[in-house]
């Protein structure tokens, strides 16, 4: 199981490592940059879901849990003021049926 867990570890970084940084979202146009902090999100809570399930019983699941939903949060600190609109139906619910589910 720990190997299964790793792997998927490995995998959801590499996915995050190919992403547009959410600090250069600026150079990219509207409608890719919806997608972009969707994306980002929906990995972040993958990492969330993997963890959880140990984070109570295991200290570095429950930091990697944390770091997740921290990745989650700084989202906001990317998003422009005209793009709030976006952020709560779409990454708003997301994340907390993440952290709540």
């Amino acid at each position: 199981m720990l190997e299964e867990i790793q792997m998927l570890e490995t995998a959801i970084a590499q996915f995050i490592a190919t992403l547009v940084p959410l600090d250069q979202l600026d150079a990219v146009i509207s409608a890719d940059k919806h997608i972009l902090i969707l994306t980002h999100t929906l990995a972040h809570t993958a990492s969330i879901q993997l963890y959880r399930p140990f984070a109570r019983d295991d200290p570095l699941m429950f930091t990697k849990c944390s770091q997740a939903a921290r990745e989650c949060v700084s989202v906001i600190n990317h998003i422009a003021e005209v793009d709030f609109n976006f952020l709560d139906p779409i990454i708003g619910v997301r994340v907390y049926s993440a952290l709540v589910i």
